[in-house]
């Protein structure tokens, strides 16, 4: 796969999966996952993502992604808003603000990043300059996979984020002596004002204890899969 990398031709599909608003009984949002096109398959993330991002290919793939999303809009709900991943690297850099500046800050008031855990930032001061920069410019901001990385409830306030994605591992603690952890880390976000989106979500029971713990966003197969628009 290291080698595949290099290769100029290589095509990075977007695939959506909806977000469900269960106070607004639709999909509200979708996230854009994006896929490896090798012939008639695609590859998941977890087979070319941690090398994509330490490559110089990233820049090229998020640009493409980008336009791909702004280009297809009218498939999906009017006002719905899409949320992509981004790495730690790319928000402190600069490269995320400069590439949408290059493109005149397109899906600006619908477009989310998700932050992910794969690595750590680095300088938390410059992080917070450079995403309060893009919210002035009417983006918004999640930390995905909460509780599973280098992420801490005073950082995540430190940062101003307003929306968190519980990972399924913890969705998978429900009936369980662990759901506790589970209570706990939902109520840290409602008394902290987050905004929590459940990932992973595999059936009605899981669905229904989560919205009675005040849960409002869902993710995962038992609304929809991951599918591309082409």
């Amino acid at each position: 796969m290291a080698d595949l990398l290099g290769i100029s031709e290589l095509s990075y599909i977007p695939f959506f999966q909806g977000i469900y608003d269960s106070k607004e009984e639709r999909f509200s949002g979708y996230e854009v996952l994006i896929r490896l096109k090798l012939g008639n398959n695609y590859l998941s993330p977890k087979y070319f993502i941690d090398k994509l991002e330490k490559s110089e290919n990233i820049s090229k793939v998020f640009k493409d992604i980008i336009l791909s999303i702004s280009n297809n809009t009218h498939h999906f709900t009017k006002n719905c808003w899409f949320s992509i991943n981004i790495t730690p690297e790319q928000l402190e850099s600069g490269k995320v603000f400069n590439l949408l500046k290059e493109l005149n800050f397109p899906l600006s008031g619908n477009l989310h990043f998700e932050l992910t855990e794969r690595t750590p930032f680095i300088n938390w001061d410059t992080a917070k300059k450079n995403m309060d920069k893009l919210i002035s410019h009417g983006y918004d901001f999640k930390i995905d996979d909460f509780g599973c990385g280098y992420n801490g409830f005073l950082n995540i306030l430190k940062l101003n984020i307003k929306n968190i994605k519980i990972d399924k591992t913890f969705i998978q603690t429900i009936g369980g002596s662990n759901e506790k952890i589970l209570n706990s880390i939902l109520c840290a976000c409602q008394t902290g004002g987050l905004e929590v989106i459940a990932e992973g979500i595999e059936d009605q029971h899981q669905y229904i204890t989560l919205k009675e713990k005040g849960v409002r966003y869902f993710q995962g197969y038992l609304f929809s899969k991951p599918e591309p628009i082409y």
